[in-house]
């Protein structure tokens, strides 16, 4: 998720030195269209991973891993296949709610040219969270440390030394979410051999237990579109007000997702140190766990804050010289550093939850403080009582704040966590059973067959 914020910014800035708004224009609405329509949904997939993974590594099922790996890679192609419409037809929703025509159509061509690199990007995901349940997140970081800077080179190359304009843009970005998929999946391969078990290609077997990896990955796709998407909605709001806190509204959403980045750490210490401990009836020691991301997590969220407050202007002069629009971000920004506590917050307690696997209360609780109370709240003091940029993050702060107490109390009081230990290991006996019974079966069947090519000879 940061190198794809990183990877849009990289092509934001080379197509801005094409000298056409229009092409600009279309860019950023086609990354919105990615963002809302594929990658989000296919993030939100992969994080069903999370949860099965890291508890079957906890009770030191390996091979477990390996099959929940193979049917969340089998999800997430199905899945793109069904979205791969809705990506083709940008262009009449942009011109539906009145959108430029040529912004449109640009935006069309590049969301068409990057579709190959959602592929190679949702198989890097997935690998990465694979490799998360491990503790093992050096790899990725060193990856991403690589490909990023090398994706400007690649931006440079296409875009401005061969020309090509959007076709490059795309281009360079197939070209680095290529390099990330090969790489991470070469390593795992080759550098990793502890994870051999768990590491091979989609089986039949792996075709099994869909319908129960989907009651995971579906509530976890929710989760993360859910949230994606208000923001975005958001910034529809802000199209309301005025030019001025539309552009504001950008940048300020742009220095909220990179402080989320770093929040992104901590979801995966969550889900990984709790899943794994879930997953080895280690019940004590999830809970420590617990107590110890309660604690740097507080203190993580608060020096956000703190950051957001104290350095407003200079973030504001950092991103743009425009008069008018420093003052909005600079005023702006004193909401939204309560914002981020609260976004942080509720940000690494959904970590706790995926390691739990308790997703679908998670969701609920999400659904209703984004949708019935950040928007509308949002909406009301922005537009309808007229207090500008500054009323739509007043209805942001005070939905997210209920967010993360509610995610506080499902986490201390709601859930039984023995009784989710038991039922980890009840579903984990269960599907090794069925992987049991597959092979016998698989056996018989190969067994019976090489009897009746016997007898056949002899028959004849």
């Amino acid at each position: 998720m940061s190198q794809q914020i990183f990877i849009e910014v990289i092509n934001l800035g080379f197509v801005g030195h094409l000298g056409s708004a229009s092409l600009v224009a279309g860019v950023g609405l086609g990354n919105m269209y990615l963002n809302t329509t594929a990658l989000a949904v296919l993030i939100g997939l992969n994080n069903g991973v999370a949860t099965f993974v890291s508890q079957s590594y906890g009770q030191g099922n390996m091979r477990l891993c390996g099959l929940y790996l193979n049917r969340g890679r089998i999800v997430v192609l199905l899945a793109f296949l069904v979205m791969l419409p809705i990506l083709l037809m940008a262009e009449g929703f942009f011109k539906l709610i009145n959108m430029d025509a040529e912004s449109s159509k640009y935006a069309q061509d590049y969301v068409k040219i990057m579709i190959p690199s959602l592929i190679f990007a949702s198989q890097f995901d997935i690998t990465k969270t694979f490799l998360n349940c491990f503790g093992r997140t050096n790899i990725q970081m060193v990856i991403q440390l690589i490909t990023t800077p090398l994706h400007a080179l690649w931006s440079y190359i296409f875009v401005t030394r061969y020309e090509l304009g959007l076709q490059g843009t795309a281009i360079a970005t197939i070209t680095t979410t290529l390099i990330n998929s090969v790489a991470i999946t070469l390593y795992v391969t080759f550098f990793v051999p502890e994870l051999k078990e768990a590491w091979f290609l989609p089986t039949r077997d792996s075709l099994r237990g869909m319908g129960q990896y989907l009651k995971m990955a579906l509530p976890s796709m929710l989760m993360v579109c859910l949230e994606w998407w208000t923001f975005e909605i958001q910034t529809f709001f802000a199209s309301f007000i005025s030019v001025e806190a539309t552009g504001s509204q950008v940048i300020i959403l742009n220095m909220m997702y990179i402080y989320f980045c770093s929040t992104m750490g901590l979801q995966v210490a969550g889900y990984s140190l709790i899943g794994q401990s879930i997953g080895s009836q280690d019940i004590q020691l999830a809970k420590q766990y617990r107590k110890m991301i309660f604690i740097i997590g507080s203190a993580f969220s608060l020096i956000q804050c703190f950051s957001l407050y104290m350095l407003r202007f200079v973030y504001a002069n950092l991103f743009t010289n425009i008069l008018s629009l420093r003052d909005i971000i600079s005023d702006t920004f004193r909401i939204i550093a309560f914002v981020q506590l609260a976004d942080c917050t509720q940000g690494w307690l959904q970590g706790m939850i995926r390691g739990l696997g308790r997703l679908s209360e998670a969701t609920y609780g999400q659904l209703f403080c984004l949708y019935c109370i950040c928007l509308p709240l949002g909406w009301l003091f922005g537009i309808h009582f007229k207090m500008g940029l500054s009323g739509l993050w007043w209805g942001m702060m005070i939905g997210l704040s209920l967010l993360a107490l509610f995610y506080i109390y499902l986490v201390t009081l709601r859930f039984n966590w023995d009784e989710v230990a038991k039922d980890a290991k009840i579903r984990s006996e269960r599907d090794l059973q069925k992987d049991e019974d597959d092979k016998i079966h698989y056996k018989a069947e190969n067994l019976e067959k090489f009897e009746n090519d016997l007898k056949q000879p002899l028959i004849n």
